[in-house]
């Protein structure tokens, strides 16, 4: 690994929001030729915490967007449909994790 002074932590820090949203669509683009477009990619922090993970985009791989595309049912189309036309219904990514958390506990 490359000695980078100052840390690319610090690089980043220093640079405007701008610039910020540049580098990261140009670190995706660069993940997505080194690792391809059939993969997670984790993201950690620089303690090795999990910060999150990274999906690429079906339309970065043709190929794989038309395999999901014909794997797509009717059925399961039109119930893509009525889960859009009723996201009242919904809950919140925070309300689906207390849930869940508190089935665990």
């Amino acid at each position: 690994m490359t000695t980078i002074s100052p840390s690319p932590s610090e690089y980043v820090r220093n640079l405007s929001v701008e610039d910020r949203g540049a580098m990261l669509v140009a670190l995706l683009k660069d993940a997505i030729h080194t690792h391809g477009t059939d993969c997670v990619l984790p993201i950690n922090d620089d303690n090795g915490a999990r910060l999150g993970q990274y999906i690429p985009a079906p339309q970065a791989n043709p190929e794989r967007l038309r395999e999901i595309r014909a794997a797509i049912t009717p059925d399961d189309d039109a119930a893509m449909s009525r889960a859009l036309a009723t996201t009242g219904d919904s809950v919140t990514l925070d309300q689906f994790l207390s849930e869940m958390r508190e089935g665990v506990e």
